[in-house]
Protein backbone atom coordinates (compact mmCIF):
# COMPACT_ATOMS: atom_id res chain seq x y z
CA UNK A 1 0.00 0.00 0.00
CA UNK A 2 1.35 3.37 -0.99
CA UNK A 3 -0.05 6.85 -0.68
CA UNK A 4 1.15 10.30 -1.66
CA UNK A 5 -0.13 13.86 -1.46
CA UNK A 6 -0.29 15.88 -4.64
CA UNK A 7 -1.78 19.06 -6.08
CA UNK A 8 -2.23 20.69 -9.47
CA UNK A 9 -2.74 24.36 -8.71
CA UNK A 10 -0.15 27.13 -8.48
CA UNK A 11 -0.05 26.91 -4.71
CA UNK A 12 1.35 23.38 -5.06
CA UNK A 13 4.74 24.55 -6.31
CA UNK A 14 5.06 26.99 -3.45
CA UNK A 15 3.94 24.44 -0.87
CA UNK A 16 6.15 21.62 -2.10
CA UNK A 17 9.06 24.05 -2.48
CA UNK A 18 8.67 25.33 1.10
CA UNK A 19 8.51 21.78 2.46
CA UNK A 20 11.58 20.79 0.44
CA UNK A 21 13.67 23.69 1.72
CA UNK A 22 14.67 21.65 4.78
CA UNK A 23 16.38 18.27 4.99
CA UNK A 24 13.61 16.31 3.29
CA UNK A 25 12.75 16.60 -0.41
CA UNK A 26 9.05 16.57 -1.36
CA UNK A 27 7.84 15.65 -4.83
CA UNK A 28 4.54 16.41 -6.52
CA UNK A 29 4.10 13.16 -8.47
CA UNK A 30 1.43 12.82 -11.12
CA UNK A 31 -0.97 9.87 -10.91
CA UNK A 32 0.95 8.23 -13.79
CA UNK A 33 4.30 8.64 -11.98
CA UNK A 34 2.81 7.29 -8.77
CA UNK A 35 1.37 4.25 -10.56
CA UNK A 36 4.86 3.35 -11.82
CA UNK A 37 6.02 2.90 -8.20
CA UNK A 38 4.12 -0.40 -8.18
CA UNK A 39 6.16 -1.76 -11.08
CA UNK A 40 4.79 -5.08 -12.33
CA UNK A 41 2.77 -5.82 -9.16
CA UNK A 42 -0.95 -6.24 -9.90
CA UNK A 43 -3.05 -3.41 -8.47
CA UNK A 44 -6.13 -4.17 -6.37
CA UNK A 45 -9.28 -2.61 -7.84
CA UNK A 46 -9.96 0.28 -8.25
CA UNK A 47 -6.24 0.79 -8.83
CA UNK A 48 -4.67 4.17 -8.09
CA UNK A 49 -7.25 6.79 -7.15
CA UNK A 50 -8.05 9.67 -4.84
CA UNK A 51 -8.05 8.17 -1.34
CA UNK A 52 -11.56 9.52 -0.78
CA UNK A 53 -12.81 7.38 -3.66
CA UNK A 54 -10.95 4.13 -2.91
CA UNK A 55 -13.77 1.84 -1.73
CA UNK A 56 -15.86 4.57 -0.08
CA UNK A 57 -18.52 3.59 2.44
CA UNK A 58 -21.82 4.66 0.85
CA UNK A 59 -23.35 5.28 4.28
CA UNK A 60 -20.59 7.68 5.29
CA UNK A 61 -19.73 9.29 1.97
CA UNK A 62 -21.66 12.33 0.94
CA UNK A 63 -20.84 14.78 -1.83
CA UNK A 64 -17.10 15.43 -1.95
CA UNK A 65 -16.05 19.03 -1.56
CA UNK A 66 -13.64 20.32 -4.20
CA UNK A 67 -10.09 20.80 -3.00
CA UNK A 68 -6.76 21.96 -4.43
CA UNK A 69 -4.97 18.67 -3.84
CA UNK A 70 -5.57 15.03 -3.25
CA UNK A 71 -4.11 12.01 -1.59
CA UNK A 72 -3.46 9.29 -4.11
CA UNK A 73 -3.58 5.72 -2.87
CA UNK A 74 -2.98 2.33 -4.40
CA UNK A 75 -2.74 -1.25 -3.16
CA UNK A 76 -0.92 -4.04 -4.99
CA UNK A 77 -0.54 -7.76 -4.39
CA UNK A 78 2.89 -9.31 -4.14
CA UNK A 79 2.79 -12.56 -6.07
Amino acid sequence: MLSVGRADRGEASQGFGAYSSGHVQAYNHSAADFTRFFGSLPLVEPGVSDARLWHPDPELTGPLAPRAGQSLVGVARAC
